[in-house]
C-alpha cells in the first residue's frame, strides 16, 4: 500500500477547507440526494462526499457505510485530489500497488473499484471528492463519468453557497450589532442632552425676566433667537428619542378605531387652528399599536395644517379602503402649498424638508418617523403632489399585524 502524497499547497488547502464550516456537520438532504443520484447512475452500492483535513477523510454523506470518517492514510480519496482536474478511477484494486493491502480492500467493505471526482473550489484547492464504490470490479462508461463529474459540480455549488450564507449571515450580525450600537449611542446622547438644554432655557428665561430692560434691541433680539434654537433643540431630542425608541422597541397591537382616534387628533389640533376643517368617513377598526398609529395621524394631519396656503383655511380630508391583497389604504389629502417634484421621495429621510425652516418650522423627522412605523408594521408610505394645489399622503397597514 502506498500512502497518499501530501499535495504541495496543503496548508492554504486546509485554510480554504476551514472557510466551509462543514468538517464534522451533520448530514443534510441536498447533499444526501446527490449521492444517492451517484449511486443510482454509476450502479454502485457506496457513495460518498468526502473531505479531507489534516488527518482523516470525513463523510459529509455517505450511501451503503456507516462510518463518519476514515484515517487519511487509507484514503483513496486522498490520492484522488492530487489530480484536481481529473476524475480517478481504479478498476480493481487487487492489480493496483496503492491499494492492494489497504485495509478497506482486504477487510470490510472489500473495495474493489473506486471513481472519484475532486471537489475543486474557485481558486483551485481539492479539498475532498465525491466517489463511488463496489466491492466488484468494473469500469464506469462515458455517460457515467460525465453524470458523476455533473454531481461533483453541484456538490461544490452546495459548498459554495453554504460559504456565501455564512459570511452573508456574520455579515448581517455585525452589521445589526453595529446598528444597536449606534441607535444605543444616539439614545444614550440624546438623552443626556435634555438636561443641560433645561438648564440653558431656564437661565435664558431668568435673564429675559430680570435683565431684559438692560438689554437693548439688538440684544433682545439675540436672546429670543438664543431661546428658539434652544426650544428646535429639544423638539429635534424628543423627535430623535421617539425614532429610535421605534428601532428598540416592538409593535404592540391592539385594535384601534380610526375614526375616533381622527376626531382626537382633529380636536387637539383645531384647538390652535380653529379654521381648519378635518373631514373624514367610512373609517375602520384595525389591529395596531394605538400610540404609534396616533403619531403617524398627528405628523400627517399637523403637516397638512402647518403647510397651508396663507389665502385659504386649511380641508384635511383622510379616507380609508381595502385593497386587493386585504390590507387597508388610508389617506391623508390637503389643499395646502404642495411639495416639489424632486423632494417627493426624500422628504420621508431624517431631517429632509422641503420648505424652509423659517417659513414652516419643523425638525424634519416626522415623516421619517412615520416611514419608519409604517414599514415596521409590514405597509408602505408614499405622497403624490403638485405645487400651489395640495398634497396626498398615503400608507398601507396590513389587516393581520
Amino acid at each position: 500500500m502506498e500512502k497518499p502524497k501530501i499535495p504541495d499547497n496543503e496548508k492554504q488547502r486546509l485554510a480554504a477547507l476551514k472557510t466551509y464550516d462543514i468538517l464534522d456537520s451533520l448530514p443534510e438532504k441536498d447533499y444526501d440526494d446527490l449521492t444517492l443520484i451517484a449511486a443510482e447512475i454509476c450502479d454502485a452500492p457506496i457513495a460518498l462526499i468526502t473531505l479531507i483535513d489534516e488527518n482523516r477523510q470525513f463523510f459529509k454523506s455517505r450511501i451503503g457505510v456507516d462510518i463518519e470518517d476514515t484515517p487519511r492514510e487509507y484514503s483513496f480519496c486522498s490520492h484522488a485530489i492530487n489530480l484536481p482536474d481529473q476524475l480517478m478511477q481504479v478498476e480493481d484494486t487487487s492489480m493496483d500497488q496503492r491499494f492492494v493491502d489497504n485495509p478497506y480492500v482486504i477487510g470490510e467493505p472489500k473495495i474493489t473499484f473506486y471513481a472519484g471526482v475532486p471537489l475543486v473550489n474557485p481558486e483551485g484547492y481539492a479539498f475532498g471528492t465525491l466517489c463511488v464504490l463496489d466491492s466488484k470490479a468494473k469500469r464506469l462508461n462515458e455517460r457515467q463519468e460525465r453524470a458523476l463529474k455533473s454531481l461533483a459540480n453541484q456538490v461544490m455549488h452546495l459548498l459554495e453557497l453554504r460559504k456565501k450564507n455564512k459570511e452573508l449571515e456574520l455579515s448581517r450580525k455585525k452589521v445589526d450589532a453595529y446598528a444597536r450600537e449606534t441607535e444605543e449611542f444616539v439614545y444614550a446622547a440624546s438623552h443626556d442632552l435634555k438636561e443641560p438644554l433645561r438648564m440653558i432655557r431656564s437661565f435664558l428665561k431668568l435673564l429675559k425676566k430680570k435683565h431684559s430692560q438692560q438689554l437693548n434691541e439688538e440684544g433682545s433680539k439675540y436672546l429670543s433667537y438664543a431661546s428658539d434654537g434652544v426650544k428646535r433643540m429639544q423638539m429635534m431630542i424628543a423627535d430623535m428619542l421617539e425614532y429610535y425608541r421605534l428601532n428598540m422597541n416592538e409593535l404592540t397591537a391592539e385594535k384601534v378605531d380610526i375614526s375616533k382616534l381622527v376626531d382626537e387628533v382633529s380636536a387637539f389640533y383645531k384647538r390652535e387652528h380653529q379654521d381648519a376643517e378635518i373631514k373624514h368617513s367610512g373609517l375602520p377598526a384595525i389591529n395596531a399599536s394605538g400610540k404609534d398609529l396616533r403619531m403617524v395621524f398627528e405628523n400627517l394631519i399637523g403637516n397638512a395644517i402647518k403647510y397651508r396656503k396663507a389665502e385659504n383655511h386649511p380641508v384635511i380630508t383622510v379616507r380609508a379602503e381595502a385593497n386587493t391583497g386585504g390590507d387597508w389604504v388610508f389617506s391623508i389629502a390637503d389643499n395646502g402649498v404642495g411639495i416639489p417634484e424632486d423632494h417627493l421621495e426624500r422628504i420621508f429621510g431624517l431631517f429632509q424638508r422641503a420648505h424652509s425652516g423659517k417659513q414652516y418650522p419643523g425638525t424634519g423627522i416626522g415623516l421619517a418617523i412615520c416611514k419608519k412605523i409604517i414599514e415596521k408594521a409590514g405597509g408602505k408610505i408614499w405622497v403624490e403632489s403638485k405645487l400651489d394645489a395640495g398634497s396626498t399622503f398615503f400608507f398601507t397597514w396590513p389587516e393581520n399585524v
